[in-house]
């Protein structure tokens, strides 16, 4: 979140700036290698090809993997099954840690600014030959690019994470686990000494060891470490960071609204985590409210970095 404040109008000082854009770094290394220039052998941009080659790396990835294991299952019977549980694994790793840099990039279809004194005076940050709002060229980009990718990963993404972990046969999973977990750790544990190994020891009668430890390996780390009526929680969580990556970047034209949304939308987030504390653990809540609080200031002084002028406009 706090990697997320370069992309608001905030005037920091060159220590702070560095500071921000190594957890930058840190948030979007997994995209960093995908170069559309690299990819075509020169060294210039291309905003629409790179932004559908960022839309598109989870599925190519996934189906890459398919690939790979339809060729070699011809010689091993099992490659198949496994190559599918390990494909969905990537595939929800890469859409959940690299949303919020997905969702930046995507957001650039709606990033203008304004370079004269009419109010129709935008034009696309990634591209200055295009009139924000005004051309033909625009709307392409955001009815075939914009919308859909937006739609996908800023609602697609939670909503079906919800519906996987929501489901009957993924509740009795989770409730397994976390009634495994709670037997293994007793009062005062801290979730990070369990045994995870000891699932093994259980019989298939009682869990269904093949489809538990599968479920375990795909999507634990979404809900480990959370009371199990808050086992949505961290899509939450991925919402919030997805709105800021949107507020930061869509609204870049407007100083006002972008701090203003900002800031609104990590006070919410100051105020759920502290009351719901959705965590099993006391110490895992605090941790994480302060996280909030950090976020919270460090949006709230970035405010002080900018003079009325910037504000105005």
């Amino acid at each position: 979140m706090n990697s997320i404040a370069l992309t608001f109008a905030f005037d920091w000082d060159k220590f702070m700036d560095g500071y921000l854009a190594l957890q930058d770094q840190a948030m979007s290394l997994g995209t960093a290698y995908l170069d559309f220039g690299c990819l075509k052998g020169e060294p210039r941009d291309d905003f629409v090809g790179e932004t559908l080659i960022y839309g598109f790396f989870p599925v190519m990835l996934v189906s890459g993997v398919l690939a790979v294991a339809a060729v070699q299952s011809r010689h091993a019977e099992d490659m198949w099954g496994e190559a599918t549980s390990t494909a969905t694994n990537l595939g929800v790793l890469v859409l959940f840690f690299l949303q919020p840099y997905l969702v930046k990039r995507f957001a650039l279809i709606f990033s203008c600014v304004k370079l004269g004194r009419e109010s129709g005076d935008l034009f696309l940050t990634e591209d200055m030959d295009v009139q924000c709002w005004q051309s033909g060229t625009h709307w392409l980009y955001i009815v075939f690019l914009g919308l859909p990718l937006l739609v996908f990963y800023v609602v697609g993404v939670p909503w079906a994470v919800y519906s996987i972990l929501s489901r009957p046969d993924s509740q009795v999973k989770i409730g397994q686990v976390n009634e495994w977990m709670s037997s293994q750790l007793g009062a005062g544990g801290d979730v990070a000494a369990a045994d995870r190994a000891g699932l093994e020891s259980r019989s298939a009668d009682e869990l269904s060891v093949e489809s538990f430890q599968g479920f375990q390996r795909n999507y634990g780390f979404l809900f480990v470490g959370y009371q199990p009526k808050h086992y949505y929680w961290e899509i939450v969580v991925m919402a919030r960071k997805a709105s800021l990556s949107l507020i930061g970047v869509a609204l870049a034209f407007d100083m006002r609204a972008q701090v203003n949304l900002g800031l609104l939308t990590i006070s919410i987030a100051v105020v759920a985590q502290s009351r719901v504390r959705p965590f099993s653990s006391d110490l895992m809540n605090s941790f994480e409210l302060c996280s909030v609080y950090v976020s919270f200031f460090t949006f709230f002084l970035g405010i002080f970095t900018t003079g009325s002028e910037d504000i105005d406009r």
